[in-house]
């Protein structure tokens, strides 16, 4: 009778599907090595955008501005020998992009922070002067008002030292110039003198009867005519 045909095992099953296992597990560690770094490549690209200017792989400068060989210095010469040995290590290539990329991002930011805190430092210095510059005007204006007010408090002061014989003198001259009627005699008295050596009543007196004198000469004629009237209409 035929023999039943045997199954084959897991080993032989991994031999038909991926050959030999010694490649295989290589190709396939290496496999998984380039997706991981792949991965992580474009999620540091997503939480950065390369700058303009800058070099895909990681450079933070161009070929083209370096003038001569003269001009790479000795850390970018250690940079390249860190880039062949971990072009040498598992992952190879993408690995030292990587590497490449982290410290031409952690360059980017210390310089970023360092220009923000020389920034933060230079506007906080702007800002301390300028409160400094409205204290001292804050200053000259207080000054000023004090000096104004202590005057008006000299000032009130002063008035109300003067306002008892003001308000005396203002009584007594309103008491003199109730009466400024005088006789023809007296207003001759009074233009013979000097101005100067009048008193206040005596000024008033030989104003007020300069002033009305065209006046009591127009008011006679008035009472004259108005006499004359009267006798006419009485005779007819």
């Amino acid at each position: 009778p035929r023999r039943a045909a045997r199954e084959p095992d897991a080993r032989t099953l991994w031999f038909r599907s991926f050959g030999t296992p010694g490649t295989t597990a290589a190709m396939a560690a290496d496999a998984t090595a380039k997706a991981r770094l792949e991965r992580l490549l474009g999620e540091l690209d997503k939480s950065a955008e390369t700058p303009a200017g800058e070099d895909v792989d990681g450079g933070d400068y161009p070929i083209s501005e370096y003038s001569s060989m003269s001009d790479v210095t000795e850390s970018d010469a250690d940079e390249g020998r860190r880039a062949k040995r971990a072009a040498a290590q598992p992952g190879g290539v993408h690995a030292g992009r990587l590497e490449q990329k982290v410290q031409a991002r952690t360059s980017k930011l210390e310089e970023r922070i360092a220009q923000l805190v020389e920034e933060n430092a230079r506007k906080d210095a702007s800002h301390k002067e300028a409160l400094a510059a409205k204290d001292r005007e804050f200053g000259v204006e207080r000054a000023k008002m004090l000096e104004a007010v202590s005057l008006l408090k000299h000032k009130q002061t002063e008035l109300e030292r003067l306002a008892p014989p003001l308000r005396e003198a203002v009584q007594n001259a309103k008491e003199q110039l109730r009466a400024v009627v005088c006789s023809q005699e007296k207003l001759a008295e009074l233009q013979s003198k000097d101005p100067a050596a009048l008193s206040l009543q005596e000024f008033t007196i030989l104003r007020v009867h300069q002033e009305t004198a065209n006046l009591r000469a127009e008011l006679d004629v008035c009472r004259v005519e108005r006499d004359s009237a009267r006798e006419t209409s009485n005779r007819f």
